[in-house]
């Protein structure tokens, strides 16, 4: 007798598409599917998507992936207007008794678009955006889910963002279906900061999404505490839904790994240098965007190599990810600071030879960023920092999740604000320091964050909505979940503000 389970998962980002959200489902698949959940997948399917096909290799043969096809409109829009021009498109415009073509009526669109005040303009551009710029995939992202639930009914959907729009496939498959639905955010929605609407009615609009959705999930699955709490403050019916299912750390990955020294590709736009010399190398992975900026950084290397000859002649530190930050290339930035020479900014790498540079750096380097929701986010690579077991350096504010999921893991990691240069300058120069001292239970903790864990954590979130339960289960369940909403990986109470957050690097090593 078959005993399996069936989930449908709707979610924009699944592999071969290399984007930090990837690897949260991608995990969650590969480990449910272990536990008796066999998934159906519906995803996006975009030719302008960054591509790593290694991370098929991940993804259990019984998984079945339903690629819909999705179209930018702006992006399209924008291609139109370049090919046929202001002046092209007005003429082109059809006169009285023109006979209607694809041509003709592309042009009418382009030639009203052009004759639109800019605010009407900006209005339409944002809402094409509401709630992300996915929004144009819903419509054949339920067609695609119906027709899979008519082939095979699960037993729960799940959806998870960003991107946000994900979560309104589900809510009108689930409404349509009446089949449970687990939403899973990775980010928060109306309180993120980097989302900017601009116009009152879209952001009522977004409201509204962003509360349907709450509404209607069963059950709503966080990745920090800190955002359940933001999520539980919207009334007693939210938060007896909300449950954390923190990200984790694919320690399989990790495992026969061979890490190799890296290449000089990408020294600061080919600059040469003797690899002999240098003896420590900074790693920082990612996109530098928004208030994770770059500046911050640069600078601190300038102190620093400028007050210890030493380390100007062993420091590296490579910038491995997309290279512009705000329109300019990370390399203009360095030369614009002086200190380009001690740079090496290197493109996107496959996400396996990502972790083996990880595992290859002296340290890694974890930016995060202040201002309003900045205690709501953990970046998905600090979970794979862990993973690779090198030391730490972390800017990022002392009320963020994330300092606490170095504490619990004991990793050898040094913290300070991410505006704060001289800390940022001292934390350089006091991990390349090779004498320094290191505790003996250093990553100790590392294990409990393995993401074999965490879709356990998933598994029973599923089975709790799957599977009849006692009431003395269901007691002991809800008494359990009041415990955890405890929060143990709150900040510390004595850097709950920025004006109480040491000034200087903190170390945190094993056992603190």
């Amino acid at each position: 007798m078959n005993d399996r389970r069936h989930w449908l998962c709707i979610a924009c980002s699944f592999p071969p598409v290399s984007r930090s959200g990837t690897h949260r489902t991608s995990a969650f698949v590969r480990h449910l599917d272990r536990l008796g959940w066999d998934a159906t997948v519906i995803t996006s399917m975009s030719a302008d998507e960054p591509i790593d096909e290694e991370l098929l290799a991940y993804v259990p043969k019984s998984t079945r992936i339903v690629r819909v096809p999705w179209i930018d409109p702006l992006a399209a829009f924008n291609r139109l207007r370049l090919r046929q021009g202001h002046a092209k498109a007005v003429q082109a415009l059809p006169t009285r008794g023109d006979a209607t073509s694809v041509h003709t009526a592309s042009a009418l669109v382009l030639g009203a678009w052009l004759t639109f005040p800019h605010r009407v303009k900006e209005w339409i551009t944002r809402l094409l955006k509401t709630p992300d710029s996915r929004c144009t995939w819903i419509p054949s992202a339920v067609l695609a889910a119906l027709r899979e639930i008519r082939r095979r009914r699960p037993h729960v959907i799940y959806s998870t963002s960003p991107y946000m729009s994900a979560h309104l496939v589900a809510l009108i498959v689930g409404r349509l279906t009446r089949i449970p639905w687990v939403a899973d955010f990775r980010d928060p929605w109306t309180d993120n900061p980097y989302r900017d609407l601009s116009f009152r009615s879209l952001q009522r609009l977004d409201r509204a999404m962003e509360s349907a959705v709450l509404r209607n999930a069963v059950r709503i699955v966080c990745n920090t505490t800190t955002l359940q709490k933001a999520f539980a403050a919207r009334g007693p019916a939210i938060a007896a839904k909300c449950r954390t299912i923190m990200n984790g750390v694919d320690s399989e990955l990790f495992a026969g790994l061979s890490p190799s020294p890296f290449q000089g590709e990408g020294w600061s736009e080919g600059q040469s240098t003797n690899h002999a010399t240098t003896k420590f190398t900074l790693l920082h992975c990612g996109q530098f965007y928004g208030r994770r900026r770059p500046h911050e950084l640069l600078a601190a290397v300038g102190r620093a190599v400028a007050r210890n000859p030493n380390l100007s002649s062993h420091l590296r530190v490579v910038l491995l990810g997309p290279p512009h930050y705000d329109g300019q290339h990370l390399c203009d930035l360095a030369r614009r600071e002086g200190v380009e020479r001690w740079i090496d900014v290197q493109e996107t790498k496959s996400h396996q030879q990502t972790l083996s540079d990880m595992a290859a750096a002296d340290a890694l380097l974890l930016i995060g960023s202040g201002g309003t929701g900045r205690d709501l986010q953990v970046p998905n690579k600090l979970l794979e920092y862990l993973g690779a077991r090198r030391p730490i350096l972390a800017a990022i504010p002392p009320d963020s999740p994330a300092v606490n999921i170095l504490r619990t893991a004991k990793a050898d990691a040094f913290i300070c604000n991410p505006d704060d240069v001289e800390a940022l300058t001292q934390a350089i120069s006091t991990l390349a320091d090779q004498n320094r001292p290191v505790a003996h239970d250093a990553w100790s903790g590392v294990a409990a964050f393995d993401r074999a864990h965490r879709a356990r954590e998933l598994a029973d979130v599923f089975n709790e909505i799957v599977l009849p339960r006692p009431r003395m289960v269901r007691q002991a369940t809800a008494a359990r979940d009041r415990v955890a909403q405890t929060d143990s990986f709150a900040a510390p109470a004595r850097w709950s503000s920025p004006d109480h957050a040491p000034r200087g690097p903190v170390s945190y090593p094993a056992g603190s």
